[in-house]
């Protein structure tokens, strides 16, 4: 239900705010070296002009300069639109949901020189109401950009991973904001292929709420993930990893 400025939870959410930077390529044994400097694991601020959202052989399907924000993140943390809740509040928000995973990004195009920005969008986790409490986190990774996996989540909501090294774990601790810097080798399997990656990608643990703000369609489009590049981050560089087929 809601009350006042603010939509009640059926249950406790944890929320976590992803901004990616990508740059692909093909070629192996290719120097990054060669590229603009700008394609190098960038972690300034946005330099998108534009959102590109669907890529095809033809070209972008959809190229704007704008894009309409029902829901985002500030420092206050999570807020979301009266008009998304009366469309998907029920849906998105049950006794089960217990993570909303909130993805934006933007990557480089070699051939324009120029960075687009991504679609952003909110996605729910939810675990079966018979799961046991250590799993209620398992499927995360398929939601997560690059599978940034969720080890546990305690009640004052340190976020443990082991994203990208599974050898090594790290904590997320509510309101910090962790920089990944990772690399990865294209490789083709049969008819799948992946091309060369360089990534850049910031994870921000909002922590549990139990509340969400309710904002005008005008405030939520101030919201903007692309902050995070601005704000202090913890960095972890993986770029001198020997692992060649996987990030870090």
């Amino acid at each position: 239900m809601k009350r006042g400025k603010y939509y009640l939870l059926p249950a406790p959410v944890l929320f976590l705010e992803f901004f990616t930077r990508e740059f692909t390529f093909s070629g192996k044994g290719v120097k990054r070296s060669k590229f603009p400097a700008d394609a190098n694991f960038y972690t300034g601020p946005s330099k998108a002009t534009g959102y590109r959202f669907y890529q095809t052989n033809k070209g972008p399907v959809q190229l704007s300069t704008q894009h309409d924000r029902i829901s985002g993140f500030d420092n206050d943390g999570p807020a979301i639109t009266a008009k998304l809740l009366q469309r998907q509040g029920e849906k998105f928000f049950t006794n089960q949901s217990n993570l909303v995973i909130g993805t934006a990004g933007e990557y480089y195009d070699l051939y324009t020189k120029h960075w687009y920005r991504t679609q952003e969008v909110w996605k729910v986790n939810k675990y079966h109401p018979d799961c046991s409490e250590e799993l209620r986190f398992a499927t995360a990774s398929t939601l997560t950009p690059h599978h940034f996996n969720i080890l546990d989540v305690n009640a004052e909501g340190i976020v443990s991973t082991d994203f990208p090294r599974h050898e090594v774990a790290l904590h997320i601790k509510p309101q910090e904001t962790l920089c990944f810097l990772c690399r990865r080798e294209e490789y083709s399997i049969e008819d799948h292929y992946e091309p060369n990656l360089n990534l850049v990608m910031f994870v921000k643990n909002h922590g549990w709420h139990e509340k969400l703000r309710i904002l005008s369609d005008i405030d939520t489009h101030q919201l903007d993930s692309a902050r995070l590049c601005q704000e202090e981050h913890l960095l972890r560089d993986y770029r001198k990893s020997k692992l060649r087929y996987q990030l870090g």
